[in-house]
């Protein structure tokens, strides 16, 4: 039986081991929402702001190539850009990016 935690269904051995509130730019598109990271997949859900368009984005541990930590205008330390083995990038706008990086990066070498 599949449980489920919010608004995404897990196996019942996934585990969340991190979570935080988080913004995703993907070209022309901003959406608000939250940002999991399990021990299987990193999972975003969300919505565009001023709209009723809801945004999912999952991305298997397995075909993430590469983590990139970036910055806002050259200053702020606050994205991560995750490239999948399709080369599909998705950015990310999040508050702790030292700590997220951290845990992907344990995550992917879990799997390894």
């Amino acid at each position: 039986m599949k449980q489920f935690h919010y608004d995404f269904a897990m196996t019942e051995t996934e585990k969340i081991v991190h979570k935080a509130l988080v913004n995703m730019h993907d070209n022309d598109l901003i959406a608000n929402g939250a940002m999991y990271l399990t021990d299987e997949r990193l999972v975003f859900v969300g919505y565009v702001p001023n709209e009723r368009t809801r945004v999912f984005c999952e991305i298997s541990l397995y075909h993430i190539k590469e983590v990139k930590p970036e910055k806002t205008f050259f200053v702020f330390n606050n994205i991560i850009r995750i490239i999948d083995i399709r080369d599909e990038q998705y950015k990310f706008i999040v508050d702790d990016q030292k700590v997220w990086l951290e845990k992907i990066d344990l995550q992917l070498k879990a799997l390894a």
